[in-house]
């Protein structure tokens, strides 16, 4: 500790610098999700193909769902709820 308090002159530990770097990088991820945007049924793998991203499509995903985005898709018919009549 001692040397590392003249080295560096503090004690705090060193940052933790474990895991994967992403083969996408944040620019393209935020393509991504404008291409989403603008066309909400495209595929993963049609996206794959678009922007070469050269991962899976489960990578994709998970990429995605990191992302908050949703793949449940939405029904255009709103259902209606029936009054009783007394």
């Amino acid at each position: 500790m001692w040397k590392k308090y003249k080295e560096t002159g503090n004690y705090a530990p060193n940052p933790l610098n474990n895991g994967r770097k992403p083969k996408v990088s944040e620019e393209t991820m935020e393509k991504v999700v404008l291409k989403i945007q603008e066309e909400p049924d495209i595929t993963l793998q049609e996206l794959i193909d678009d922007f070469d991203l050269g991962i899976s499509q489960a990578a994709l995903c998970e990429r995605l769902i990191k992302l908050g985005l949703s793949f449940k898709k939405r029904h255009s018919i709103q259902t209606v709820k029936s009054e009783k009549t007394l």
